[in-house]
C-alpha cells in the first residue's frame, strides 16, 4: 500500500512524463500546421500513438490477460456506440496501482490497475465512457490547438517579456477548458453507459466511489476538475432528465427505490445503512434493465444458488445477490431472504406489465 506522499510523487511524475512527450509532439507537428488549422484525424491517431508508446514503456502493461480482456470488452462494448465509432480505440490497463484513468487523442484509453482492481464492471463502464467522451470531443487537441495559437500571438506581441504571462494565461485557459471538458466528458459518459445497456446508474455508483478516495480533495489526475459533489449533483440531474426508472430516493435517514406507486425499502437488511445507497443504485438499474424487454412477467424471478451466495435472476440478468454473511445478520438463512424479495419484485413486474398494456393500446389506437 502507498502512502499518501509517494502517491503525490508518483502523480508529479507521472503528470511530468506526459507533459513533456505532448509538447515534443507538439514541436515536431506544430511548425508544419498554420495556427488556425486544426489537426486532422490521422493527426490525432499519430499524435496518440506516440504518447501511448512512451507511456506503455515508462509504466508497462500488465501482465494478466483477463485483467486486459475485461478493460477491453467493456471498452469496445461503449465505443461501439459513441459518436466517432470509427476510431481506432485501444482498452489497455497500466500496471500503476493509482485509482485513474485517462485518455489519449485519436482513440487510446489507459486504465490504471488500482482503478480496475476497485471498481465493479458499471462503475468500470462509467470511468472508460467518460474517458471516451475526451477523445470524441478532442479535448486534448483542442487545448494543443488554443495552446499552440496563443505561444504565437505572445512571441509576436511581447517576444521574450511574454513568456511569464504566457504561462499564467495558458494555465488559466487550460483550467477553464478542462472545466467544460470535464462537463462533456461527463455527459457524454453517461449517454454511452445508457446506449451500451450498462447500469444507467453506473457512472454515479462510479463518481460516488471516487469521491470517497479523494477525500474531497484533488479529484483524478489534474487539479483543476471539479469537485466530485459538483459531478455527481450533475449525473443526477441527467438521470432525472433521462426519466430513468425505478428511481433511487435518498432523504438523509433512508433510502428506497420508487417507481410509481412501487416501493422498495429493504435495503438496511441487505447491506446496512452505510452502503444501502450503493445497493439500491445496483437494484435500480438491474429492474431499468428488465423494463427494456417487450414484456415483463412475474413468473419470471428466480432463485440461483452460486456457493453460499443466492442471487434473484430474471432472465439472465442479476437482479439482486445475498449473501451468507447478509443472511446471518438479518436472522435466517440466503434462500430464506432472498425468497422474502421476490414478492416485492413480482409486484414491480405486474406494475410494468400495466404501464406496457397501457402503452401498447395507446400505440394500437393511434395507429387505427
Amino acid at each position: 500500500m502507498t502512502t499518501w506522499s509517494e502517491r503525490t510523487m508518483m502523480l508529479h511524475k507521472f503528470r511530468r512524463l506526459l507533459a513533456i512527450i505532448l509538447c515534443i509532439t507538439f514541436m515536431t507537428s506544430a511548425f508544419a500546421l498554420p495556427v488556425a488549422q486544426a489537426y486532422s484525424v490521422n493527426d490525432e491517431i499519430e499524435i496518440g500513438k506516440k504518447v501511448g508508446k512512451a507511456l506503455e514503456n515508462e509504466y508497462k502493461l500488465v501482465e494478466d490477460a483477463a485483467v486486459q480482456e475485461r478493460v477491453e470488452r467493456l471498452g469496445r462494448a461503449l465505443a461501439a456506440f459513441s459518436d466517432r465509432p470509427d476510431l481506432p480505440y485501444t482498452f489497455k490497463v497500466l500496471n500503476v496501482n493509482e485509482v485513474n484513468a485517462l485518455a489519449l487523442p485519436g482513440g487510446p484509453v489507459y486504465v490504471f490497475k488500482g482503478l480496475v482492481d476497485f471498481m465493479n464492471d458499471d462503475e468500470l463502464a462509467g470511468v472508460i465512457g467518460h474517458e471516451i467522451g475526451h477523445i470524441v470531443k478532442r479535448h486534448s487537441i483542442k487545448q494543443m490547438e488554443k495552446n499552440m495559437g496563443m505561444t504565437l500571438l505572445m512571441l509576436i506581441l511581447l517576444g521574450d517579456r511574454g513568456l511569464p504571462l504566457q504561462s499564467v494565461l495558458q494555465q488559466a485557459l487550460m483550467a477553464r477548458n478542462s472545466r467544460e471538458a470535464e462537463e462533456e466528458a461527463d455527459h457524454h459518459g453517461y449517454t454511452l453507459t445508457l446506449k451500451a445497456g450498462f447500469n444507467p446508474y453506473s457512472m454515479l455508483m462510479g463518481m460516488q466511489r471516487l469521491a470517497e478516495v479523494s477525500g474531497g480533495s484533488d479529484f483524478g489526475m489534474f487539479a483543476s476538475h471539479p469537485e466530485p459533489e459538483v459531478r455527481i449533483k450533475r449525473l443526477k440531474g441527467y438521470i432525472q432528465k433521462s426519466n430513468i426508472h425505478p428511481q433511487v430516493v435518498t432523504d438523509g435517514q433512508s433510502v428506497r427505490l420508487v417507481d410509481g406507486e412501487w416501493t422498495f425499502d429493504s435495503f438496511a437488511a441487505l447491506s446496512g445503512e452505510r452502503k444501502s445507497e450503493s445497493y439500491a443504485y445496483k437494484l435500480a438499474g438491474a429492474l431499468y434493465r428488465v423494463a427494456q424487454n417487450p414484456q415483463v412477467r412475474p413468473d419470471w424471478f428466480v432463485l440461483d444458488r452460486d456457493g453460499d451466495n443466492v442471487r434473484v435472476y430474471y432472465d439472465d440478468i442479476i437482479v439482486l445477490t445475498v449473501t451468507a454473511q447478509q443472511a446471518a445478520i438479518a436472522g435466517t438463512t440466503a434462500t430464506e431472504l432472498a425468497a422474502s424479495f421476490i414478492p416485492q419484485l413480482q409486484d414491480w413486474a405486474m406494475h410494468q406489465s400495466r404501464i406496457k398494456n397501457k402503452e401498447g393500446a395507446q400505440a394500437k389506437e393511434a395507429v387505427n
